[in-house]
């Protein structure tokens, strides 16, 4: 977590954190007299396979790497003044840019468009497909039979939050990090653009099977949210432990996203609709970027 020098910034998150706490008492009140939390809704499994689900997956990170490598070459040189960080890039640019205008892309880059990129690359896509393959697994393998689902789920969890690990790198202006935060963002527009067209003409996906279903849109949106407000104790307290325990060329990011991770896959594993899933991350990302806003702007 990025440090808060903002009193109403930090209000606003110990505010958040203590509902958090309230919804999980809630739902373990609602577990105690014997409900269900969120029932499982079955569906056909996913027409894509392995094949598919490894060439979109390859294609999400060659086309990162590309557009980030064709964007760096305009970066100006790293200053050599001051330590290396292993800040974000993205939320480096949030503290030091004063633009309204990059801030906005910014802000719909972080907020918008890379959630949507990452639910489909690693829940829809990577989660769907393990899903469809998991029986096999199971019959093969007894011991799977008494945790259904769970595969799945901690591979692609595990996945995303290795792939977020990163070390200090040099400080750049900017510029520079609002030209790779461009890069990245139509890399992510790329992939979900290619891997929509992908899975819906060559496997024959139906927009169910792509997890969309525009008349439940309004309930997946709030349980979206209630998915957000669930996670935000839990991977906040991860953060915080793996950040006093981890050197500080070390960024602790991986370990609340892993935490996050799970609760954006149980959300897709339980619905199958990736609504709910790109929703919570949204509320995630927009909850971040509010308080280094604040934060910024009380300095």
């Amino acid at each position: 977590m990025e440090e808060l020098n903002s009193p109403l910034a930090a209000g606003l998150l110990l505010i958040a954190i203590a509902a958090s706490l309230g919804l999980w008492a809630c739902l373990f009140a609602h577990w105690r007299r014997g409900r269900r939390v969120l029932p499982r809704q079955m569906r056909r499994p996913v027409p894509w396979g392995g094949r598919e689900a490894i060439g979109v997956f390859l294609i999400h990170l060659m086309t990162l790497a590309a557009m980030s490598q064709i964007f760096s070459q305009l970066v100006p040189t790293p200053s050599a003044e001051g330590p290396e960080e292993t800040t974000h890039f993205a939320i480096r640019l949030l503290l030091g840019e004063h633009n309204p205008w990059a801030i906005a892309w910014a802000v719909m880059a972080v907020v918008l468009i890379t959630p949507l990129a990452e639910e489909f690359v690693y829940r829809l896509v990577i989660q769907g497909w393990l899903e469809s393959t998991e029986p096999l697994l199971r019959r093969r393998f007894s011991s799977l039979r008494r945790l259904p689902g769970v595969l799945p789920l901690l591979f692609s969890a595990g996945l995303f939050a290795f792939l977020h690990a990163r070390g200090a790198s040099p400080r750049i202006d900017s510029t520079g990090l609002l030209l790779l935060l461009t890069g990245m963002a139509l890399g992510n527009l790329l992939v979900v653009l290619s891997g929509v067209c992908w899975l819906r003409f060559g496997s024959g996906a139906t927009w169910a099977d792509l997890g969309w279903e525009p008349r439940r849109i309004l309930g997946d949106v709030r349980l979206g949210l209630l998915g957000y407000l669930a996670a935000l104790a839990p991977v906040f307290l991860v953060q915080w432990i793996a950040l006093c325990l981890l050197p500080e060329d070390v960024a602790p990011d991986p370990a609340g996203i892993f935490i996050f991770a799970l609760a954006l896959g149980w959300l897709y594993q339980r619905t199958h609709r990736l609504t709910p899933s790109i929703v919570c991350h949204m509320a995630l990302n927009a909850q971040t970027v509010l308080l280094i806003l604040l934060a910024v702007w009380a300095g």
